[in-house]
């Protein structure tokens, strides 16, 4: 969760939309930067979800963001994949945009 938070509020502040930040860190440096444990682990998986929307509009619910990734084959896949077990969600409102992320993760002994 601390990562998709963080990445939210770096999109929203920063003015981007993309799952490699603006320093050049991707999603996966994110995520285990934020905590989320590889070491120990046989196999271990992260993906990632992001939209953003007009803040004040209807564009900018949690429902408009899962209802565009439901319609995205990609992001789809995504979400009802059983790939990932483990889910973080971020949301940040700035610059008249509200920022949402989806990190997703999964770890196999």
């Amino acid at each position: 969760m601390s990562a998709a938070r963080a990445h939210s509020r770096d999109m929203a502040h920063r003015s981007y939309f993309a799952h490699t930040s603006a320093a050049g860190q991707t999603y996966v440096q994110r995520v285990i930067d934020f905590g989320y444990e590889t070491t120990g682990w046989a196999r271990w998986t992260v993906g990632e979800n992001i939209y953003n929307g007009r803040a004040g509009t209807l564009m900018a619910t949690a429902q408009v963001a899962v209802m565009r990734w439901m319609s995205s084959p990609i992001h789809r896949r995504v979400l009802l994949g059983s790939a990932y077990r483990d889910a973080g969600i971020g949301v940040h409102y700035d610059g008249g945009k509200r920022y949402f992320t989806l990190d997703l993760g999964r770890r196999a002994r």
